[in-house]
């Protein structure tokens, strides 16, 4: 019976704290998106965690801003962008869109109906409680928040004023297989594209974006190399300051064919 009793009584205590909710002390950090297979418009969004039970993600674009305040009133997350209320409810929403597209314990969240051509800010707050009682850690940490914008074709792209850094990440395209119509002779596929990310330096200047395009397989002959996907100032285009290099193309070969290879 005591241990029944101790058991309860426990209980009892750990229910009354969670009524008087405690502010994280450490806040999310290194959000980081990845292009999602198949889709030009979708991308999968990840940030380590920090010490509260729960964590809010806001994406905006660049002209939305809001007023997040403790206890506020929360809608409910939604990760196809550009669908839900851009006024939301609680912290005042004004200029672009402002959406919640993730609200609970995880660490990641697949993000839909995204456009390349806009640039996003994705926050991160970690928090204690459930609405109307939740407690929030304002503060910003390492690549929280991120400004974000992606390229799915070649462009250009000029930071703004007062931008001296980027986190770039490339992937090389994928090289075509070869392909062989004689029956008992070999064929092979053609290799992956590497990938690569690299924090740079820049200055408020044009830079060019390279979108490596898909190779088709080719009937009979050598497949082709996959293109290189890159960053590099526009004044000097073979400077790279990021680049992944395209996958090696698939052999036709009589009797045995040479897969293609990734990437170095």
């Amino acid at each position: 019976m005591k241990r029944i009793f101790t058991l309860f009584a426990s209980l009892t205590f750990f229910s009354w704290i969670s009524h008087a909710q405690i502010t994280p002390t450490l806040q999310a950090f290194d959000i980081v998106a990845a292009p999602i297979s198949g889709s030009t418009t979708s991308l999968l969004i990840n940030w380590s965690a920090g010490n509260g039970t729960s964590h809010l993600v806001l994406m905006r674009s660049s002209s939305g801003s809001y007023n997040l305040t403790d206890g506020a009133t929360i809608p409910t997350a939604n990760p196809n962008y550009n669908t839900a209320a851009a006024d939301l409810d609680g912290f005042n929403a004004t200029g672009g869109r402002v959406q919640v597209v993730f609200n609970g314990a995880g660490t990641s969240v697949p993000v839909t109906n995204l456009n390349p051509l806009i640039e996003y800010t994705i926050e991160v707050y970690t928090y204690n409680g459930t609405a109307g009682t939740a407690k929030y850690m304002y503060s910003t940490r390492t690549n929280n928040p991120k400004i974000l914008k992606y390229f799915t074709t070649n462009d250009t792209y000029t930071p703004v004023a007062g931008v001296l850094g980027l986190n770039v990440q490339a992937w090389g395209g994928g090289a075509s297989g070869g392909g062989n119509t004689n029956i008992g002779n070999g064929q092979s596929g053609g290799g992956g594209g590497a990938y690569n990310f690299g924090t740079v330096s820049v200055t408020n200047v044009s830079h060019d974006v390279k979108v490596a395009a898909a190779e088709s397989g080719v009937s009979n002959a050598n497949g082709i190399d996959g293109q290189d996907s890159y960053f590099s100032p526009t004044s000097s285009p073979s400077s790279y300051l990021v680049r992944a290099v395209g996958g090696i193309k698939g052999l036709k070969n009589n009797g045995s064919a040479a897969g293609g290879q990734f990437a170095l």
